[in-house]
């Protein structure tokens, strides 16, 4: 958890497979000494992959953002299959959660997402049933 007092770390330490890294001044001072917390969250993000990359015991390690959704039209396991090199990068079209202002949601999965451009209309697509251009 990048931020070291999010309550969310206890639910997540209760779901089953879950290991929870809490990025605290220990957590810090670990791994870079005195030069403490990296400003960039992008290098927070990479050198915490990192950690859990060497640390992981598993043919793929998925780095998403919490408010990050992977979308999928075909099987992920199929697509997963064709990557034959064993460093090999997959990116994944991911969908990101927002949170607008009044905005209403009853369900984790219900709301305001954002797509990546390239993506915008395929979703949409699929959404409303209508066939692109």
């Amino acid at each position: 958890m990048d931020d070291p007092q999010d309550t969310g770390a206890y639910a997540l330490r209760a779901s089953l497979g879950c290991r929870v890294l809490v990025c605290d001044d220990a957590y810090w001072a670990e791994r870079r000494g005195k030069r403490w917390r990296p400003a960039s969250q992008m290098r927070r993000q990479t050198i915490n992959a990192n950690v859990v990359k060497d640390a992981a015991d598993s043919d793929w390690l998925f780095h998403i953002d919490a408010d990050g959704f992977i979308w999928q039209d075909s099987s992920l396991s199929d697509e997963l299959a064709q990557a034959e090199n064993a460093n090999t990068e997959v990116n994944l079209t991911v969908l990101e959660r927002l949170f607008p202002e009044g905005g209403k949601q009853g369900t984790l999965f219900e709301g305001t997402f954002r797509a990546q451009p390239i993506c915008q209309k395929k979703i949409r697509n699929q959404f409303t049933g209508l066939s692109p251009p």
